[in-house]
């Protein structure tokens, strides 16, 4: 049973995890056609820091590690949390709120895209799943991690020390 809760096992999982949640944002969005908001794509940044301080905690395993996990698990949580409020119009956001979902590298492109590309808002969610919206359940889901996340590193500190 403690091989199943090893240190490299842990964070192997962690790293599982941002690819899992990632991936299905961009299959949502690429398989399912779901833009992005620029809320959404903000809420892929700590993904990349979930997946560097996972590696960090294989190379170098410590409890450190994974508090700084649940540390950007619950940041992750908070800006969707407030995502979610701005899509059930508890607070506002910025009218420019805007994504075009893609880049373009030069001029005549760029103006090819922004004349083809829907106009995606932050405060309207494409489809509610038993009343919370994308961003709603992405700020569950984080703060069940940062809680679990925290607990992992309660408990690999006891277990060591």
């Amino acid at each position: 049973m403690s091989r199943f809760f090893s240190a490299p096992t842990v964070f192997f999982c962690h790293i599982c995890v941002a690819v899992l949640l990632v991936g299905g944002a961009l299959v949502s969005q690429y398989g399912f056609g779901y833009a992005p908001c620029t809320l959404c794509l903000w809420q892929r940044v700590p993904y990349a820091a979930v997946t560097a301080l996972a590696l960090a905690g294989l190379k170098w395993p410590r409890c450190f590690w994974l508090y700084a996990l649940a540390l950007v698990y619950a940041a992750t949580a908070a800006l969707a949390f407030y995502h979610s409020g701005v899509e059930y119009g508890w607070w506002r956001f910025e009218s420019s709120c805007t994504s075009t979902g893609g880049a373009a590298l030069t001029l005549a492109e760029l103006e090819a895209a922004l004349m083809a590309a829907p106009l995606v808002r932050c405060d309207e969610p494409p489809f509610v799943v038993f009343g919370l919206s994308m961003a709603g359940w992405h700020a569950v889901a984080a703060l069940f991690l940062s809680i679990l996340t925290a607990l992992q590193g309660w408990f690999y500190e006891r277990r060591i020390g």
